[in-house]
């Protein structure tokens, strides 16, 4: 049984030693009986992380080209393998059967994505061994483009990045040809095209942009971190940073499509965007982490949408096998809070406003085969957000003082997004259906708000 980390490799530095990259074979007695728990403690001892802490920060995950599945401590990944045509049938229903037949897992020993940050945060800073397979499994979702952030924050994590790898900012060696040269090695290819200046033939054809200006102070920052703490210290800081500058990290991905609003004849780009990839829907990305619920758009790796899980609600819609073969598609019905409401709640608990504006909700659509994992990994948050909710409540009645706890609750590093013009929204304002876009027009919303179930 061979095992796998994420990988990582610098195209400039490529890894001498494949032991880490090449896998761990495990010669296991009745290995078929081997459960994940077993086999995530092998890991952790190999890689000189406690047994305890490896249970508890990591897990055994089956990935293929067609699904991502975390295993429980309980599974048995040989008999997971075996029946991996079936687990398919069950959750890539839209695949052909081509994929399906050629479909072939692989074994990998990534973060657990029910660890919270703030324990992974205590871990790093005694387990250096748990930061270095942390830190390479966050870099590797950053380069499959599952960490959208800023221009901004991706230039401040890039000058991290190279104070860790390159070491100390030095102004002679690292000048604009060195940086612009260099900017893929620490970011997807989209983000540091965002950030990085014209070239010609290997020349830079100007002096430092802002943004490139923004990676060389982060990289003066970072010069300080190494020279008073040492590299483990800014290694737990671009942890801490990616951590920060993005809604999705550590999330669980699922492949979903969503409605495309229609296009506007008169805008002309568009139209013509159309008529080239023929799309009328959109693939998406749907993330869930322990705070957010985030939508990618995989073809531009931007976010369509962020909101926070105890901010939603969700039902699934599941077909039967039959249905599937007549080309239904399993469906996540998403409700989440409009911005506007969402920032008036916020000015109103702040005190900056009298009143609270009236409650507006809209409800997304989400086609996927994999509308079941993703229905449990959120009814999964939404349980340890009501058992954290539970902890706080418990210590505010024991705990007297004019602070408010610091939790998920009341602290937030990203705001609330959602790209409506990019989604077919069905429009709520006090319980009332205000307006709707795509197929949703086609639903007698006062008939549903009576109670009676339409299938779209």
């Amino acid at each position: 049984m061979r095992v796998y980390i994420s990988q990582f490799v610098r195209l400039d530095k490529p890894e001498q030693d494949n032991h880490t990259y090449a896998g761990i074979q495990f010669n296991i007695p009745d290995g078929r009986s081997a459960t994940a728990e077993y086999i995530v403690e092998l890991m952790g001892a190999e890689y000189g992380v406690d047994r305890a802490i490896a249970k508890e920060a990591f897990s055994l995950w089956m990935i293929s080209d067609l699904l991502e599945v975390q295993l429980k401590p309980h599974h048995k990944p040989y008999e997971m393998w075996r029946s991996w045509s079936e687990v398919l049938e069950k959750f890539a229903t839209s695949e052909s059967e081509s994929k399906k037949k050629d479909d072939e897992p692989v074994l990998f020993f990534r973060r657990n994505v029910q660890m919270s940050e703030t324990r992974e945060q205590q871990i790093v800073t005694f387990c250096s061994n748990a930061l270095e397979i942390l830190l390479t499994d966050a870099r590797s979702s950053l380069f499959l483009n599952r960490c959208p952030m800023s221009s901004e924050k991706a230039a401040e994590l890039a000058g991290f990045g190279f104070a860790m790898e390159d070491g100390v900012y030095d102004q002679q060696i690292h000048n604009v040809d060195w940086l612009r040269m260099h900017l893929d090695d620490q970011l997807p290819a989209r983000m540091a095209d965002a950030i990085r200046g014209p070239m010609l033939l290997g020349k830079a054809l100007s002096g430092f942009n802002e943004l490139e200006a923004c990676v060389i102070e982060w990289w003066k920052k970072g010069s300080a971190v190494v020279k008073k703490d040492g590299i483990k210290e800014i290694r737990r800081q671009f942890l801490s940073k990616l951590r920060e500058s993005t809604p999705c990290y550590g999330a669980a991905f699922f492949r979903g499509i969503i409605e495309r609003p229609e296009i506007n004849p008169l805008n002309i780009r568009k139209v013509f965007n159309y008529l080239i990839s023929g799309a009328p829907d959109t693939e998406v990305l749907v993330g869930v982490n322990n705070e957010f619920i985030s939508i990618i758009d995989c073809s531009r790796h931007d976010l369509l949408l962020v909101q926070r899980v105890r901010d939603c609600t969700w039902r699934k819609l599941i077909y039967s096998p039959d249905e599937i073969k007549k080309g239904y598609q399993h469906l996540l019905f998403l409700s989440f809070p409009d911005d506007d409401y969402i920032k008036s709640r916020s000015d109103f608990f702040l005190g900056r406003s009298e009143s609270l504006a009236s409650m507006k909700m809209n409800i997304l659509h989400i086609f996927s085969s994999q509308t079941i994992l993703m229905n449990a990994m959120l009814n999964s948050v939404k349980l340890n957000l009501g058992d954290e909710d539970d902890q706080l409540y418990e210590y505010d009645s024991n705990h007297s003082g004019c602070y408010p706890s610091t939790s998920r609750a009341t602290v937030s590093r990203n705001p609330s997004l959602s790209k409506c013009n990019r989604m077919c929204l069905a429009s709520f304002e006090d319980g009332k259906f205000v307006k709707a876009k795509g197929s949703y027009k086609k639903v007698n919303w006062e008939t549903i708000q009576r109670g009676i179930e339409v299938v779209l």
